[in-house]
């Protein structure tokens, strides 16, 4: 196997930053909507709506992927950026990514400016680094804006952090085992 090109450490200390971040931004700006967002009263309600939305978002890119020459495109070009990744660093970063980004854009930033809003920026913040990604922005904004919504439906952030989880970790595992063709 050769060298992974998304270094796992560097990345989840990036991720630990953006949770930080989002921690003290609650922390010390609304200390009562912060708790609540990491307690469950519904928790096997929760995981699986969490899970189950996770698995359909995984079985539209899978079939896209499969019907859409621009999308297997764009998973090649993830498969280069990415590169080959060990069994351990894919849900190192699926857990990672999904923990940081849902702590601070569905939690910290969507206090602020609402679930729409936030869905903008985060469809915004994944920029595509070429042409060849060019879907990608409107589909994290799309993810982000059902992310949004099961949260605040939930109250809490635990069904958004395990579909974005579940997503990331199948999708990466698809992408970090799988060679170009």
């Amino acid at each position: 196997m050769s060298e992974p090109r998304l270094s796992v450490l560097p990345t989840v200390a990036l991720y630990a930053l953006l949770a930080l971040g989002a921690w003290l931004w609650l922390h010390f700006g609304r200390p009562a909507a912060h708790a609540r967002l990491w307690v469950s009263k519904r928790i096997p309600r929760d995981a699986l709506v969490g899970i189950g939305l996770g698995g359909g978002v995984v079985l539209l890119t899978r079939l896209a992927a499969w019907a859409s020459p621009s999308a297997r495109e764009m998973e090649a070009e993830f498969r280069t950026v990415i590169g080959p990744q060990s069994a351990l660093a894919v849900p190192l970063l699926a857990l990672a990514s999904a923990g940081a980004e849902e702590y601070f854009f569905r939690g910290a930033l969507q206090s602020q400016i609402g679930v729409w809003a936030q869905a903008l920026v985060f469809g915004a913040l994944h920029v595509p680094f070429n042409a060849r990604m060019i879907a990608w922005p409107f589909f994290a904004g799309a993810v982000g804006l059902a992310f949004g919504w099961l949260t605040h439906w939930s109250g809490n952030l635990w069904p958004a952090i395990l579909a974005h989880a579940t997503i990331n970790h199948v999708n990466l595992s698809v992408i970090a085992f799988r060679r170009n063709p």
